[in-house]
């Protein structure tokens, strides 16, 4: 428990250094007095926050509206839910340009942003470890480190060096990682190309016993990979993408 804490800690100290950063920007730039300022106020961050948790509790509620698209086309429940899940996060992606141009971010700081992100995070692992330590675990040592380092780039190629980082540590990403790693441990002598479309079938079936779980059971890993750890994400993914002058 004590290095689970040294690790989570780490999230909390970066929003503290943040809000510090934030904090003496502001004063500087109030001194300095710019034509041009950036706004460090914390409402500055609310609308990115309230959008990103909004998508994803529509994704939340959408496991039966795809299951009910999937019957047009003549879909099992299992492949229309988690290809309807795959296109809705694929089509997420491209938030950040739309939340950029509708809501003015370039005079907006991404601190901001990001203390909001990493404090969720921290409230998330910490509070996960009490339910589920080893899943709280692996969510601590996957995301720390892209806490630290999430940021927006001039350079391009850092930009999608960090987009790229950011993708390996998607949810359904890391589920289909665990499942390939299970699949590869038990099936070591297939070939690559049956390997991973076993491992693909395999994240299929997690992923809908996960929601079934959720909708019968009150299983809680479903909600909160949905609710919590994927805003979180998308916070990130709007941060490498922040466009900077």
């Amino acid at each position: 428990m004590p290095p689970f804490g040294m690790i989570a800690g780490g999230i909390l100290v970066k929003a503290l250094a943040l809000w510090y950063s934030t904090s003496c920007a502001a004063e500087q730039q109030e001194q300095e007095k710019k034509a041009k300022k950036i706004d460090y106020g914390l409402l500055g961050g609310f609308p990115t926050v309230v959008m990103v948790h909004i998508v994803s509790v529509l994704l939340h509620n959408a496991p039966y509206r795809f299951s009910q698209v999937g019957r047009y086309l003549a879909l099992s429940a299992e492949d229309s839910v988690f290809l309807g899940t795959l296109a809705f996060c694929v089509s997420l992606l491209v938030l950040p340009y739309y939340i950029s141009k509708n809501l003015g971010l370039q005079n907006r700081s991404w601190e901001i942003v990001k203390i909001f992100a990493v404090l969720e995070l921290g409230i998330l692992v910490f509070a996960g470890a009490v339910y589920n330590f080893s899943l709280a675990l692996i969510v601590t040592v996957a995301y720390t480190p892209v806490a630290l380092m999430t940021s927006p780039s001039k350079s391009r190629w850092r930009r999608w060096l960090k987009a790229a980082i950011l993708l390996l540590v998607h949810p359904l990403t890391m589920l289909f990682l665990f499942v390939l790693m299970d699949t590869w441990s038990n099936f070591d002598d297939l070939p690559p190309n049956k390997m991973l479309w076993k491992a693909y079938i395999a994240t299929k079936r997690a992923f809908m016993y996960s929601v079934v779980d959720g909708l019968i059971y009150s299983n809680w890993v479903y909600d909160v990979a949905v609710q919590c750890l994927l805003p979180v994400w998308l916070l990130f993914w709007q941060i490498a993408l922040h466009p900077i002058q």
